[in-house]
């Protein structure tokens, strides 16, 4: 159970690791004057080589392909909305302050998970644990902390 623990916690720094460092390279890019879509479009080209590291220990792609040749306007529907809901307003963002205070503030996003469970889940899982909200409210303290220190406009 330790090592499990363990393991998710090194994968989610490093996945933290590398959201940063994509952050930071768009921030590089439309501070240097290049146009916000390229920064968008490297974020996700960025994160290929990452998967095709992991996808075969994961069993590959499995049924994906047959899926996106089945629903094809469903799988561009949603990732058009993952793209302009996630992808722009990021990018966006790297042009009006500096990287680590975007980056930290994504951290927001943790709460995701423990906020929508009721909503997600039709078992024990479907309810509000005490402690994943008290670290969700310690992080929310953090980041109001980031963003106070530079509210000065």
């Amino acid at each position: 159970m330790r090592s499990t623990a363990l393991k998710a916690v090194a994968i989610a720094l490093l996945s933290a690791l590398f959201f940063t460092f994509t952050y930071v390279l768009n921030r590089a890019v439309v501070s240097g004057g290049g146009h916000w879509q390229w920064a968008v479009i490297l974020r996700y080209l960025c994160t290929l080589p990452l998967l095709a590291v992991v996808l075969p220990f994961q069993g590959g792609l499995g049924r994906l392909p047959s899926e996106l040749r089945t629903h094809p306007r469903t799988w561009l529907g949603w990732s058009s909305v993952g793209f302009v809901l996630f992808g722009v307003p990021l990018t966006w963002a790297a042009t009006s302050g500096p990287s680590w205070l975007v980056a930290g503030s994504f951290q927001l996003t943790v709460l995701a998970g423990p906020l929508m469970a009721p909503f997600i889940y039709k078992d024990e899982r479907a309810r509000w644990h005490g402690g994943a909200l008290a670290i969700g409210a310690l992080i929310v303290a953090g980041v109001m902390m980031l963003q106070l220190g530079h509210a000065h406009g």
